[in-house]
Formats: C-alpha cells, structure tokens, sequence
C-alpha cells in the first residue's frame, strides 16, 4: 500500500478535486499501471503533509521526499 499525492491529472472518476486536500491517494503499488513525473516540476504536496507527524493510517515511512527535492530515510 501507498499513500502518495496527485498533484495533476485525471482520476477514474474524473477531472481532479480542486481541493488539495482531497488529492492524497492510497494505492495498491501492484495496481499502478502508470505513473508520471514531469522533468524539471518541482514536487507537490498538501499543507496538511508534515513528515515529522505521519498520518495515522500509515505505518511505516521508508523514503520522505520534500518539495527541494532531498530525501530524508525514516
């Protein structure tokens, strides 16, 4: 399982909420088909993300990457 967020695209329902709070996604990584990172667009996320306080649906942290681009192993 995943817990990533969608900053752009489509859903399967459609267009993407508008609201960056409902864009974080749990996902079964066997179930990706696609995945698509622009070169040279920074990373995204919501301001609700705080690395140092997870959400509490997660449970483990293997790699935390942040909107510079460095990551941080927990």
């Amino acid at each position: 399982m995943l817990l990533g967020y969608q900053s752009g695209g489509w859903t399967s329902s459609g267009a993407l909420d508008a609201d960056p709070h409902k864009r974080w996604r749990c996902l079964f990584v066997d179930e990706v088909a696609k995945v698509l990172a622009e070169p040279g667009k920074d990373w995204q996320s919501a301001d609700n993300y705080d690395p140092a306080h997870p959400f509490n649906s997660i449970d483990d942290v293997f790699v935390s990457v942040s909107a510079d681009g460095s990551r941080r192993a927990s």
